[in-house]
């Protein structure tokens, strides 16, 4: 009898700009909540928060293992190891969902997709000793061949649950070290969807294309409850990938978040579009509320990278948002893409650049990455590209596919150069920034080393590919064995 249940959140052991945010994804606290609900007794481990041990996770009846590309390697040993001892092991999650097969290589089954209905209708089966084959979202293996069920239909059902962080092991003394005022960062959630269709992004697919939004008396609920307890300064992101879709939503929750009031050493941030920053009263009502950062996905200052993400804005809309922000008194965190098929060693230096002479606070230059799911990793996988499959070095960071006019390590190189400019003592130190770019600027640093020696890696195996002007051999793909270079 399935009783206790642990659901687990792996991290990645190669540093980037995000392994330092202290808080789980929102998934495992929303099921945990679910599972709770439904009489389970959960405990969720984040490796960010607190590593659990083997020992620890042999107390429970069953474990759910949640895994993004990069984290999928020490997910994968979470579940070997559980497995070897004899625990049914479920694996979900966004990287689960794309590569399902590989998946069941170390666990009993997969939930695809948003997997809270599929998870439950698991459990009531498995302690009720009954067949799986119904169940939709469900992967598994059957007389020794795996099996697909039919898709789960995407649905509002649990929209309204909240993530409840309290389950989380080790959250408190977390939120209460040394750490946490730069490093924990509570997050809300008002919406899931997207109705855009970005060529490198997987959301569409996971949470389909039609907004689904949550009320909003339960999104002032969450923020009220992660308000709960700061004493420092702290910021709380509300992570919703389209915020503002719907305008007129958008203002009211807003308008609710200012008669909820806060404390002035909490400040909220959020992602926004391009197109967002010609309202101007959206953008009173944000200062109001009290925002400090927005984080704006430019993605490319060439118009050839736009064109091809199907990202239909203009360098001139760039500079409109940032001076509309400045205008507010709001901060930009710049995030750009680079690695295209237009982009060159000069189009990266161009980048900095332009986020240097336009005053963004922060900058994130990520890296062109195939994820499985993605348009691009489709592509790349056509067209031989990818020259690792060392899931690891999936985080934005890390150059794993040949750019057509630049050698991989050549790119990597100028990326490193770029944040060097960017986040130079000078501007982390001397320049009035409110430790958003020294933040970012220090986890960048703390991850140098491991792009060296990443550089070194690519220049082993790089150069046949590629002619004396930069450009990418094609005919030469034919000898890429990416399955072979494990990095």
């Amino acid at each position: 009898m399935i009783k206790r249940i642990a659901l687990v959140e792996p991290d990645t052991d190669i540093p980037n700009i995000y392994k330092l945010i202290g808080i789980p994804r929102l998934g495992l606290p929303v099921l945990g909540n679910l599972l709770e609900h439904e009489g389970y007794e959960v405990d969720i481990f984040s490796d960010k928060i607190r590593k659990p041990s083997m020992g620890e996770l042999e107390g429970y009846d069953l474990l759910g293992i949640s895994i993004l590309t990069n984290s999928s390697h020490q997910g994968y040993r979470y579940a070997d190891a559980l497995k070897k001892r004899g625990k049914t092991v479920i694996m979900g999650g966004p990287h689960a969902t794309f590569q399902p097969d590989e998946a069941l290589g170390h666990c009993d089954y997969v939930a695809r997709g948003e997997a809270e209905k599929t998870f439950l209708e698991l459990l009531a089966a498995l302690n009720a000793g009954s067949g799986v084959e119904g169940i939709k979202g469900l992967s598994y293996r059957k007389d020794g061949a795996i099996v697909h069920n039919e898709d789960r239909e995407i649905s509002d059902e649990f929209i309204n649950v909240p993530a409840t962080f309290s389950r989380v092991k080790g959250i408190e003394a977390y939120k209460n070290g040394l750490g946490s005022r730069f490093f924990y960062t509570p997050m809300v959630y008002t919406s899931r969807g997207c109705p855009f269709n970005c060529r490198y992004c997987t959301v569409i697919k996971l949470a389909g294309r039609k907004l689904r939004y949550r009320d909003l008396d339960c999104c002032i609920d969450d923020i009220r409850n992660a308000l709960k307890g700061i004493k420092e300064r702290k910021s709380i992101m509300i992570i919703d990938d389209n915020f503002t879709v719907d305008m007129d939503r958008a203002k009211e929750l807003l308008r609710k978040m200012i008669r909820l009031g806060k404390p002035r050493h909490v400040l909220y941030n959020m992602q926004l579009r391009v197109e967002t920053f010609k309202d101007e009263e959206f953008l009173s009502l944000i200062n109001e509320a009290g925002f400090g950062l927005l984080h704006v996905g430019f993605e490319s200052i060439s118009r050839g990278s736009l064109k091809e993400w199907k990202k239909n804005i203009s360098v001139e809309q760039i500079r409109f948002a940032v001076e509309q922000a400045r205008k507010h008194g709001l901060k930009v965190n710049g995030m750009f893409i680079v690695g295209s098929d237009s982009d060159t060693e000069e189009t990266v230096a161009e980048t900095v650049d332009h986020a240097i002479e336009l005053g963004m606070a922060v900058m994130q230059l990520f890296i062109l990455c195939p994820l499985p799911g993605s348009e691009v990793f489709t592509q790349c996988v056509e067209e031989n590209r990818i020259f690792t499959y060392d899931w690891r070095y999936y985080d934005c960071h890390h150059s794993v596919f040949f750019p057509m006019h630049m050698r991989p390590s050549v790119l990597q190189r100028a990326v490193q150069r770029a944040n060097k400019k960017f986040y130079s003592f000078k501007r982390m130190f001397l320049e009035r920034t409110y430790g958003n770019r020294i933040t970012c600027g220090l986890a960048l640093r703390q991850a140098e080393k491991y792009h060296r020696d990443y550089i070194r890696k690519l220049e082993a195996f790089e150069e046949p590919f590629y002619g004396n002007n930069g450009t990418l051999l094609k005919e030469k793909l034919g000898e890429n064995r990416p399955e072979e270079r494990l990095l």
